[in-house]
């Protein structure tokens, strides 16, 4: 509309100049223009009348653009609090992942370090009861089988000792050695190891059937005594101190 207006008001300042350098006489001698009494007063009425329409139409469109923009604001606030929300979510969500990926790092720098330390404090438990670390440290070339059966003996009963009193050991085969069983086809790999021709001595499809060379171990129950938080420092760990008699 406005544009309509303003090209109008163009056109009449044109015909009002045009009228001006032609002359109104020699327009009015026309035969097309003769019963129309132009002046120039008409044309300065109409431009005016054109223009204060112009002025209104602008007013009204500022005043509509200013009220559409005060009422997009409450959207606008609304949309940038919800993508800061959005963005303090995801902050948020990957520093807990970034948490969680230390932590697992920390547990499995210091889960080593620990079990290391279980497993020195076992061989301590083992030498203390049955010198199973001398005899197997030692050189055992130079003695008699004599010599080495009656240690043997010695380190047999003090382990022996020890594995009863910090673990719960069972057989996991309950029959005896000898024995022929039968296995399905998916058997717990970790109970149960094939030896000898596997392939020749099953189908595809069949059960596993063999003699029972060992029957197993298992245990239900470890009771190692807790290490105390100096014990589990940086190695060495002392599986046996010095003896000095005095």
């Amino acid at each position: 509309m406005r544009i309509v207006v303003t090209a109008s008001a163009m056109l009449l300042i044109m015909v009002y100049y045009l009228l001006q350098y032609v002359g109104l006489a020699q327009i009015k001698s026309e035969a097309v223009l003769s019963s129309f009494p132009l002046q120039k007063d008409l044309f300065v009425a109409v431009f005016c009348v054109f223009m204060l329409i112009e002025g209104v139409l602008s007013l009204c469109c500022r005043r509509e653009a200013k009220e559409k923009s005060e009422a997009d604001k409450p959207d606008n606030t609304l949309n940038e609090l919800r993508q800061e929300r959005d963005s303090f979510k995801t902050a948020f969500a990957e520093a807990q992942e970034r948490l969680r990926h230390a932590e697992a790092s920390l547990q499995a720098r210091e889960r080593p370090q620990t079990v290391d330390a279980e497993l020195v404090n076992l061989l301590s438990l083992l030498q203390e009861k049955g010198r199973l670390v001398d005899f197997l440290m030692d050189d055992i070339a130079s003695y008699s089988d004599a010599q080495v059966g009656a240690a043997a003996r010695v380190i047999h009963q003090g382990c022996s000792t020890a594995l009863r009193e910090y673990f719960s050991i069972s057989p996991v085969f309950t029959g005896k050695e000898g024995e022929q069983t039968e296995l399905p086809q998916h058997f717990d790999a970790k109970s149960y190891r094939l030896i000898g021709s596997v392939k020749d001595s099953v189908k595809e499809g069949a059960s596993y059937n063999g003699t029972v060379v060992h029957r197993g171990w298992k245990t239900s129950a470890v009771n190692m005594p807790r290490l105390a938080a100096q014990d589990v420092q940086n190695p060495p760990w002392i599986i046996a101190p010095v003896e000095i008699e005095l």
